[in-house]
């Protein structure tokens, strides 16, 4: 009796967009601010190459790092300067004398709204006029994100008379930074040094803790629940002064180190570390900060793998009605 041998078109279909959208997904790019050098590199955001040409802008002081469609917003100083996204051009001065030296730039999820932190406060900038919207005092506030819910979390860091980060706990704001709570206690789990921080997909999130090694202070990143209950510490020998945290495409917590030299990755499915995703030198960065992935491109098959599944479905077509035709 023949061997009948059926093949899953459903299947071999969704192979087929997999592989494009993966091909697609290749030339999505993750962009490196350095406080070293002032630049901001361009990194393949699947292998983290660097992508010529390097740098990709300069002029920046690498203090922070968004972008909002064909516009890259970076603080320099008491100002956000913008960028061109596609090639790397300055565009002038978002804004100008903000209350202290920028250190953190993100935006609200509707992209109507700038968020940046200096050492004092929280502010909110109108994206299509660059007006102040409001300012949320925290002491030493570094790293900022914005929350499912679109409350706004401040992580706070130290400064020259804080450096045992007596403040260093994280605060939630409202999104207009009308009122705001304590939702991790300064010194919770060993924080007391407190950088960038970040939600995951999953609606919680991580806070760094820069070291220092004259004091005793690790490096590590703390996993929280949004209401602030404490989930896991992250730790790896790579961890060298970690500021920025950034979750890329594939889900994963990215933390930059800037003594380090390099991105380190962890899993955050169980919190644990995967791999380096940029090494030590291993480009043009001399103290790397503020890691972004960009948003602008999704991962959805290219046109060639359209042209490729339309011809496959028309030999597919073809075959069939061949073998109806000798049945008849």
């Amino acid at each position: 009796m023949p061997v009948v041998r059926t093949y899953s078109k459903t299947m071999s279909i969704a192979g087929l967009l997999v592989l494009g959208a993966a091909s697609s997904a290749s030339a999505q790019y993750a962009y490196v601010s350095d406080v070293g050098n002032g630049n901001i590199d361009r990194l393949d955001a699947i292998t983290g190459a660097f992508v010529a040409p390097t740098p990709f802008i300069t002029g920046s002081s690498g203090q922070g790092l968004t972008a909002v469609g064909n516009v890259i917003y970076t603080g320099k100083d008491k100002a956000i300067l913008t960028f061109n996204h596609t090639t790397g051009a300055a565009l002038g001065t978002f804004v100008s004398n903000t209350p202290d030296n920028i250190l953190t730039v993100v935006t609200s999820h509707d992209k109507s709204v700038l968020y940046t932190t200096n050492y004092g406060s929280v502010n909110s900038y109108d994206l299509a006029t660059g007006t102040v919207h409001h300012t949320g005092a925290t002491p030493d506030a570094w790293g900022v994100d914005v929350a499912p819910d679109n409350s706004v979390y401040v992580a706070n860091g130290w400064s020259s008379g804080n450096n045992t980060g007596v403040n260093s706990g994280v605060y939630k704001f409202s999104a207009d930074l009308s009122s705001s709570s304590v939702i991790v206690a300064p010194g919770d789990h060993g924080l007391v040094r407190g950088s960038g921080l970040v939600f995951a997909k999953d609606g919680t999130f991580y806070v760094a803790n820069v070291g220092d090694a004259s004091n005793g202070i690790s490096d590590f990143i703390n996993h929280y629940q949004a209401d602030g209950t404490y989930i896991d510490k992250l730790t790896d020998p790579s961890l060298n002064v970690v500021f920025g945290l950034a979750i890329g495409p594939d889900s994963n917590l990215y933390a930059v180190n800037l003594v380090g030299n390099c991105i380190s990755r962890f899993d955050t499915s169980n919190d644990t570390f995967k791999d380096i995703f940029v090494g030590p030198h291993s480009g043009v960065t001399s103290f790397p900060k503020t890691l972004y992935f960009d948003e602008s491109t999704a991962a959805t098959p290219e046109p060639g793998s359209f042209a490729l599944l339309s011809g496959l479905f028309s030999v597919g077509a073809f075959a069939v009605r061949r073998r109806s035709s000798r049945k008849k």
